[in-house]
């Protein structure tokens, strides 16, 4: 299907450097259908890959905004967009499992005292199939990492 693909961009990029080198009259048409040949091979494949690449980039973005107490809470599904700065700016780190019930809610998983997970929602992705889990590590009753990672 690739080749398939690849052969009709060349075949289009074919008829437009046909076109173009036309317009040369100090080249012979016997090298200007080969250069266009040329030119079809070498920029269908690159073609190909800049649209793949793009739509990859388009599929796997999703913007990310500052924590809020009440999208966290209000829609689940998208917690993803607040987890990058419940973890950069650390501002877990240090507190209770108290005080992060109180931010973040009571809807964890509780894989031991010491590890509690928040549901992310389902982040934007090509072949994302899975849910992402915001990790939250206590030591002592006290918060001393937070990570990411899809279940």
């Amino acid at each position: 299907m690739v080749i398939l693909i690849i052969l009709f961009i060349a075949i289009v990029l074919f008829f437009i450097f046909n076109w173009i080198l036309k317009r040369n009259n100090k080249i012979s048409l016997k090298y200007k259908r080969i250069t266009a040949i040329g030119l079809s091979i070498v920029f269908a494949p690159l073609l190909y890959l800049i649209s793949i690449l793009s739509y990859i980039a388009v599929v796997s973005y999703y913007p990310e905004y500052q924590f809020n107490q009440q999208k966290w809470n209000n829609v689940p599904e998208q917690r993803y967009e607040l987890s990058a700065d419940i973890i950069e700016s650390k501002m877990l780190i240090g507190k209770t499992k108290t005080e992060v019930i109180l931010l973040l809610g009571e809807d964890f998983y509780e894989y031991t005292p010491d590890h509690i997970a928040y549901t992310l929602g389902f982040t934007p992705g090509m072949f994302n199939i899975d849910t992402d889990v915001l990790d939250i590590i206590f030591k002592n009753n006290i918060v001393v990492k937070v990570k990411q990672h899809q279940t």
